[in-house]
């Protein structure tokens, strides 16, 4: 049944360092960030899962334009992959001060889920994006999650326990800009100009399932595996 249901999609065509906290990437339009508990094969099963999910949404829907339907393709492909979703609706950000950088707003509304290495590791991400050595990373992420006016992206700090369930701790958000802003992660934002609804959740990544549609995943995906995909170390 996920197997058909993931078919029927047509996309649109580490080193040890004592000072490394972690792993990030950029997948499609989802900011990953992984703790060092999390595995490669896990790493790369959930690189994959949600390239395809944000390519296979973004075929029918566009983020920009109608993101309530295009979340719910989203929420209905991951779903399918392996993820156990319950997400809350999304409801609408009230910003609390008269300006904030995009990566403040992200933790303030992830900040009754995260834990202290789960922070980090998002903070991490992001300030790499942010850097001068983050060229590939930020012109992903701002290609197929931003434009000038809106966009629409997610954030999934990973962790995994001992005994291998890898969870995470998801933040989904779309926004509306009255002045233009190309790259949102980089600029102050006044509570005057951005409108910003969220929606937040825990996933249970579950492999097993998800071994089951790898293969359809990856074929799907062919090149943009690579193309769409960037990952560094943090």
């Amino acid at each position: 049944m996920a197997k058909d249901f993931l078919e029927s999609f047509t996309l649109i065509q580490d080193n040890p360092d004592p000072d490394h906290h972690g792993s990030g990437c950029v997948s499609g339009s989802a900011i990953l960030a992984f703790t060092d508990s999390v595995g490669e094969a896990a790493k790369e099963d959930i690189k994959n899962a949600t390239l395809f999910a944000s390519l296979a949404s973004s075929s029918r829907f566009s983020v920009l334009d109608d993101p309530e339907d295009w979340y719910k393709q989203y929420f209905e492909i991951i779903q399918a992959l392996g993820f156990t979703l319950q997400a809350a609706d999304f409801s609408n950000y009230i910003m609390h001060s008269e300006s904030m950088q995009i990566d403040k707003i992200i933790l303030e509304i992830l900040s009754g889920l995260l834990t202290e290495g789960e922070t980090l590791v998002i903070q991490e991400a992001i300030s790499f994006i942010k850097s001068a050595n983050g060229g590939k990373p930020a012109k992903l992420f701002s290609k197929n999650s931003t434009s000038a006016e809106n966009g629409g992206f997610q954030v999934y700090p990973c962790t995994q326990s001992p005994s291998g369930d890898v969870t995470l701790k998801t933040g989904f958000f779309y926004y509306k800009i009255k002045k233009e802003k190309r790259h949102i992660l980089f600029v102050d934002l006044s509570k005057e100009d951005i409108t910003m609804r969220s929606s937040k959740a825990v996933i249970v990544f579950d492999q097993k399932v998800y071994s089951m549609g790898r293969d359809t995943v990856l074929k799907k995906l062919g090149i943009k595996q690579h193309a769409e995909i960037a990952s560094f170390k943090l």
